[in-house]
C-alpha cells in the first residue's frame, strides 16, 4: 500500500514492523508520512495514478477494523478527481505467472518544465534517477503493469468487495 494513501493506523502498524525501530523513530516516520498526504488535499492538488497488486487487499496488516478502514479510505481516494487507482488481479497470473512490477515498486514524477525522474525502492535503499534510458524502462514497466489491471470501476468494486470480506472477520 503506497504511502500516500495508507491510514494512519494502517502506516503506523506498518513502520511498528521495522525492527529496533523506537516509539520515537515511528512517530516521526509517521508524521512525516501524514505531512506528504496533505499535498493531495491541497486546493491544485497533483495527479496519483497507482497501480496495486489484489494481494494488498488481502494481507492483514493490523487487526480486521484497521483492514477495513484502509480499504474504506483506498476507495474514498479512488472516488478523487486526482487519483487513479487500478487494482491487478490475482487472475492476472493465470496466464501468464508473472507481470513486469514483480521486481519491486517504482514511482514516475513529472513536473512541468523538468526531466521524468523515477524512485525505484527495494527493502533498504530507494534510488532516483532522471536518467532518459531509466525514466523510459519504468515507464515501458508502469505500461504492462497497468496493461494487466482492471479499469478504475472494477478496481472500486474489487476493494469493495474485500472489504466486506474484512467485515466479516
Amino acid at each position: 500500500m503506497p504511502g500516500l494513501l495508507q491510514t494512519p493506523d494502517y502506516a503506523r502498524t506498518v513502520l511498528e514492523a521495522y525492527p529496533g525501530t523506537t516509539d520515537e523513530r515511528v512517530q516521526e516516520l509517521l508524521t512525516a508520512r501524514l505531512e506528504r498526504q496533505r499535498l493531495l488535499a491541497r486546493d491544485d492538488p497533483p495527479p496519483l495514478w497507482t497501480v496495486l497488486d489484489e494481494g494488498v487487499l488481502h494481507r492483514g496488516v493490523g487487526s480486521p477494523e484497521i483492514m477495513r478502514d484502509q480499504l474504506a479510505a483506498l476507495l474514498a481516494a479512488s472516488e478523487r478527481r486526482n487519483i487513479s487507482i487500478q487494482i491487478v488481479p490475482k487472475s492476472a497470473y493465470v496466464t501468464g505467472g508473472a507481470i513486469a512490477g514483480l521486481e519491486g515498486g517504482f514511482f514516475i514524477a513529472s513536473v512541468e518544465g523538468s526531466l521524468d525522474s523515477v524512485f525505484m525502492e527495494s527493502a533498504a535503499v530507494g534510488n532516483v534517477t532522471d536518467h532518459p534510458r531509466d525514466v523510459a524502462a519504468i515507464c515501458r514497466r508502469y505500461e504492462a503493469v497497468r496493461s494487466a489491471a482492471l479499469p478504475e470501476r472494477a478496481s472500486a468494486d474489487l476493494i469493495a468487495k474485500v472489504m466486506t470480506q474484512w467485515q466479516q472477520t
